[in-house]
């Protein structure tokens, strides 16, 4: 990963989590520019060197200002798994969430590759419900994003080295 990315500027969609916190890490290692986009969470730890952004995948205007100022290469977003949340918070998430971040970053011009992350270990239904529609969505973005040269990749999380 470090010879792709290295002095790249990289976008991470994720809730504050163990799994972002470790990629924010791992890619701030290896020399990579890091924004972040997340909800605010008193729970949050604090990544030196990483840029944050705070707002909801699911309102268009607070993602919007994160990609714009971000001027990401390349965005990870990570599929949403929250079981304290209720069943349509998944869904809106993880579906309407893909939704907005492929309608808003089609035509973002330094944007390469979007690689979507999720987990198949969990085992919830609920969330493998709305992480194969919210695949199925992405993959139908498909055409328009290879059409200007723009990357969609899906990946498990234990993929991502």
């Amino acid at each position: 990963m470090q010879d792709i990315l290295t002095d790249k500027k990289t976008l991470i969609i994720a809730p504050m989590g163990k799994q972002s916190i470790e990629l924010s890490k791992k890619l701030l290692s290896e020399g990579v520019n890091v924004f972040m986009f997340t909800l605010p969470s008193e729970e949050e730890e604090v990544l030196k060197g990483v840029v944050s952004f705070f707002g909801d995948i699911r309102n268009k205007n607070s993602l919007d200002i994160a990609l714009k100022a971000s001027k990401a290469e390349i965005i990870f977003y990570f599929l949403q798994n929250n079981s304290d949340q209720n069943i349509a918070d998944i869904f809106e998430k993880n579906i309407m969430g893909t939704v907005n971040l492929l309608e808003l970053s089609q035509n973002l011009k330094i944007l390469s590759k979007i690689i979507i992350i999720f987990d198949n270990t969990e085992t919830d239904a609920i969330y493998e419900a709305s992480k194969d529609a919210a695949i199925i969505v992405a993959k139908t973005y498909g055409h328009i994003f290879k059409e200007k040269g723009i990357t969609l990749l899906f990946k498990d999380f234990t993929e991502i080295d």
